[in-house]
């Protein structure tokens, strides 16, 4: 499968050579070299095996193409000069080796390339991440250089060391050429013409490329940061002329951010739960890796049993890595900073995924607050990231509420490939006083990856809520989050259904890591006098779907189901809702036997549907189908509203020539629900949005 090979070929760029074979030609220069002290041993070279990196953006040029301003000679008194679109560096006879060196010298990570070429042959070289020591009559400059050697013969013949690493000043050579393996690069040089040399930093690790064919491969942890310089070696002659010097800083700024910001949870009228992650970077990996795809019919897919196991994921599209650090909150009532109540530091850990959730208590009802999370790491950095929320009303206190719910939205299918699904800045448009998600957050048993074990399962929130327009609606919308199967483990999971290497216990646990929840998934919550809502748990507790249909088969069980009876009871709201992950009504296609309006779980779904037309004003709202609808059940006369995926690419399953009786309204297209509670007035009315926005539906009701 080429895709597959080519991926696997690109995690596995920087490996060892076994046996690292010394060209003939080159064993007169063991000889001469071999007992330099730091000079790398054949044996234990490590290989450059990476393409030259992408030369085409994101680029600074170090030369302004008029004068030196931003240059400065060390070292000797050969002479540089700025002539139209070059440098020309002239050896100056008796002069030591003189480098024109960037007056900025904080260079760390980087891809810096240039062309040399030789008018008049001579010695030559880059200095990178060099040093220098003010001394007389010249400044002592050392440190690392890729030398650019040109065309005279050394000892007698040619050595075709250009693109290797010499020690300046302070190790001789480092990484010389010498191996079987550098044979092509040792010919790359061109006499009377251009030659690029490449340099990539990253860390402790340096790769050199000559006129784009790989060359050296050390790693260092003494020379980290510095300055770059271009040498004219001493000697009797010499004129090297260099263009095109720019540079690509890697890393540049703090590695510290919050790249998934915040999510605010479970927000009662006294309390919520804010949620956090430290990332390495301020976005989602965009230029990396590609996963492959799985397309039916391609010979180029990838399947869960094929799928290559990318042993490293930081490279990977999307990759969204994690911080250590520490992080604490401050909240304070919005226009009240001045008496900001502000945590502790607490530390966040790789076994959590450096996540954290800070518990709220004894907040004002039906305030507006503002909150600020802080990172901070060992080295310095920091970083933060700010929102808001508004709290429920108090139980007594009559109040206008507008929430909206929507289900399904996985970022392969997301309808806006740079900030994610498109519903979110509608919604937040809408200003509401909540969201909630009906679960299917994420698909662990979709590809591009499938996430076939922890690491890929964390990856896969961590890429989706890195999105702008997720982000960003999370920073400041109250929410409330619910799963299904596919973010449990795969499609239609039971207690005890694993996904390959993924755990149904690490599902489980994963969910509530990555999402701001409290003791139980099952909850109600309170908003005002006249709004309550249910939300339920359809995964944890029920029975295989297997089990033939009986009365103690269940999707709830039976602890969970008592206390939905009982707290629906208790209930003076005017309106009650019900949000399932699942249907509760339906009408649902033939062929599902994984919800209450499937005839596997009849009897629940007869018994629940049964006590709730006996309440007074209640309705369900429901996700997991992959379209909207509203419905209404023939038998009790109960209303359920679907709030149908994310995002029109989501939309699919079901078809205008299965609309039955009981359907009011049906539409195979995605969107969101928005819910009104006018209080005053006693109505509750129900609005099916399209992805851009518009109502495609409404329907309302008064209190009876």
């Amino acid at each position: 499968m080429k895709k597959v090979t080519l991926l696997l070929g690109i995690l596995s760029s920087t490996s060892f050579c076994a046996a690292n074979q010394v060209s003939e030609a080159q064993q007169p220069f063991i000889k001469r070299y071999e007992n330099q002290k730091r000079i790398i041993a054949p044996e234990k070279a490590r290989l450059n095996n990476e393409p030259e990196p992408d030369l085409s953006e994101g680029f600074v040029s170090l030369y302004n193409g008029k004068d030196l301003s931003n240059w400065t000679a060390r070292g000797g008194y050969s002479t540089f000069e700025a002539r139209a679109d070059r440098i020309v560096g002239t050896c100056v006879k008796g002069s030591p080796s003189t480098y024109l060196s960037t007056l900025r010298d904080d260079y760390n990570d980087f891809i810096f390339t240039a062309e040399l070429k030789w008018v008049i042959d001579g010695n030559s070289g880059i200095m990178f991440r060099a040093q220098h020591e003010p001394m007389r009559p010249y400044d002592r400059v050392f440190g690392p250089q890729c030398e650019m050697e040109g065309f005279a013969p050394i000892s007698g013949r040619q050595r075709g060391w250009s693109g290797g690493i010499y020690g300046q000043g302070y190790a001789a050579w480092i990484y010389p050429l010498w191996l079987e393996a550098h044979s092509a690069v040792r010919q790359a040089l061109k006499k009377d013409d251009w030659n690029r040399i490449t340099i990539k930093a990253n860390n402790e690790t340096v790769k050199t490329w000559v006129n784009g064919l790989p060359a050296a491969h050390w790693v260092n942890d003494q020379f980290l940061k510095g300055f770059f310089g271009l040498q004219v070696h001493s000697g009797k002659q010499g004129e090297i002329h260099f263009r095109n010097i720019k540079v690509k800083e890697l890393n540049t700024l703090p590695k510290l951010h919050m790249a998934n910001g915040i999510k605010i949870g479970e927000v009662h009228s006294d309390s919520a739960i804010i949620w956090t992650r430290l990332t390495e970077s301020p976005e989602r990996n965009t230029d990396g890796v590609p996963f492959p795809k799985s397309v039916p019919g391609d010979p180029n897919s990838v399947w869960p049993d094929t799928q290559p196991t990318f042993p490293d994921l930081s490279i990977m599209q999307g990759s969204v890595c994690g911080a250590a650090g520490k992080v604490r909150l401050s909240y304070w009532c919005k226009g009240a900073e001045s008496a900001a109540h502000t945590t502790q530091w607490e530390r966040v850990y790789p076994q959590n995924d450096y996540t954290h959730q800070f518990i709220l208590t004894s907040l004002d009802s039906a305030a507006q607050y503002e909150i600020r999370v802080e990172g901070k790491n060992e080295d310095g950095n920091t970083c933060q990231s700010n929102g808001s929320f508004i709290t429920a009303p108090a139980t007594d206190a009559s109040s206008d509420i507008r929430f909206v719910v929507t289900t399904c939205g996985d970022y392969p299918r997301r309808d806006d490939p740079l900030n994610g699904h498109k519903i979110y800045p509608k919604m937040q448009a809408l200003q509401p006083n909540f969201f909630v998600h009906a679960g299917d957050i994420e698909y662990y048993d979709k590809p591009a990856p499938y996430a076939k074990n922890l690491k890929l399962a964390r990856f896969k929130w961590n890429r989706l809520y890195a999105m702008p327009y997720l982000r960003d609606f999370h920073s400041h919308t109250a929410s409330y989050f619910m799963k299904d199967d596919h973010d449990t483990t795969r499609d239609d999971a039971w207690p005890g259904t694993d996904y390959f290497d993924l755990t149904w216990e690490q599902g489980l646990a994963t969910f509530r890591e990555q999402v701001p929840m409290g003791d139980k998934t099952y909850r109600t919550v309170r908003w005002g006098k006249d709004l309550q809502i249910w939300l339920v748990e359809g995964r944890d507790f029920r029975s295989a779907n297997t089990t033939t249909d009986s009365p103690q088969k269940t999707i709830w069980g039976s602890e969970q189901k008592q206390w939905f009876f009982d707290t629906v009871r208790a209930s003076n709201a005017s309106f009650k809702i019900l949000i399932s992950p699942t249907p509760i009504v339906g009408p649902d296609r033939w062929n599902k036997n994984d919800n209450h309006a499937n005839p596997g779980f009849s009897c629940e779904g007869n018994e629940l549907r049964a006590f709730m037309a006996e309440q007074n004003n209640m309705f369900v709202i429901c996700g997991d189908r992959h379209w909207q609808y509203a419905s209404v059940d023939p038998i009790t006369g109960l209303r359920e509203f679907s709030c149908g995926p994310a995002s029109d690419k989501h939309a699919a399953g079901y078809s205008e020539e299965l609309r039955k009786d009981m359907h009011s309204f049906l539409r195979v297209k995605g969107g969101f629900l928005r819910v009104d509670l006018d209080s005053p007035s006693k109505i509750l009315q129900f609005y099916h949005h399209a992805v851009d926005g518009s109502v495609v539906y409404e329907e309302s009701f008064s209190c009876l």
